[in-house]
């Protein structure tokens, strides 16, 4: 990674369409550490703005790429993203693409690939390349690190948190990360609107039993019932997998022209079913983004689940 970053005046770094904490925490992560080791100008893109869920994250210092925003650089460099169908790299023209990614999916589209499916987020690997290289870290680094541990291991309740894990996140520690707010940033804040839409899915959802298939379909009218946004859903799938004696866990979100699902799972590969859709991410949690029917979709997974 040394060898490569020098060898580029103008790099830009985007990440996924619909970014997660890991994905931002990442993007900022790697623009703050080429920041502070070359001598080299970088942005880190993103095609539309964040939600307030993500203030506890210095937004400022992301630039917002589209068709009326257009930038050029010499290196694009992809964080978290498992396809390169869903970078969000509108408005970006490039000559090389790199990619640093954990998912399980069609991630080898860089000219380099940086890939581990066994790090537990794509922050874990960053943390890795910038020891391996020795490159300078400060606080700020470490902190846009640490959001990415926490929130891509559930406030480190997922499988892929082991003593490696927990090493590295108190090397990180000592740059004086609290530990308490992140997991308070990222898992103890709700909105009122929020905690309204968790208490309608969980009285609404739908249960298939022989087929262990938990559903809901958030679609624009339960929406505007409960004067909630598309934002208010945080959290609702996770909750939803908490319930017993199911294995697949479907929050379906109807947004702008097409439907956004959230998938995960006890013990099927919701990955190889997300993939049906052009979608991906882990055996565990994965999502897709399509513009088909709720009714459409819910079918082809219920004879994807009865096949199996």
């Amino acid at each position: 990674m040394l060898d490569i970053l020098g060898n580029y005046k103008k790099i830009g770094i985007v990440t996924h369409i619909n970014p997660d904490p890991d994905a931002i925490g990442s993007g900022l992560a790697l623009m703050k550490t080429i920041n502070l080791n070359f001598n080299t100008e970088v942005n880190f893109f993103i095609n539309e703005p964040l939600t307030d869920y993500f203030n506890f994250f210095d937004v400022n210092e992301i630039t917002i790429s589209d068709a009326d925003n257009c930038y050029d650089v010499d290196l694009l460099i992809s964080v978290d993203c498992g396809s390169i169908d869903r970078v969000a790299k509108e408005g970006i023209v490039y000559k090389d693409l790199i990619n640093i990614d954990h998912h399980v999916s069609k991630n080898d589209f860089g000219i380099s690939n940086f890939i581990n499916t066994e790090a537990c987020s794509t922050a874990e690997i960053l943390f890795d390349i910038f020891e391996n290289n020795n490159f300078k870290i400060n606080s700020e680094i470490a902190l846009c690190l640490y959001y990415g541990f926490m929130s891509d291991t559930g406030n480190l309740s997922w499988g892929k948190v082991n003593s490696t894990t927990l090493n590295k996140l108190a090397k990180l520690k000592l740059y004086g990360v609290d530990h308490e707010l992140v997991s308070k940033n990222l898992f103890g804040r709700r909105k009122i609107k929020n905690l309204r839409l968790m208490g309608y899915v969980l009285q609404n959802f739908i249960l298939i039993e022989r087929l262990k298939f938990c559903y809901f379909v958030m679609n624009k009218d339960v929406l505007e019932t409960l004067d909630a946004k598309y934002e208010d859903c945080e959290g609702i799938i996770e909750l939803m997998k908490t319930l017993e004696g199911y294995d697949i866990f479907l929050l379906l979100k109807e947004h702008r022209s097409e439907f956004k699902g959230s998938l995960r799972s006890n013990n099927v590969d919701v990955n190889k079913l997300a993939s049906i859709f052009g979608g991906g991410g882990h055996k565990k949690a994965a999502g897709f983004s399509i513009s088909e029917s709720s009714d459409k979709i819910i079918n082809r997974i219920k004879i994807y689940l009865g096949n199996l």
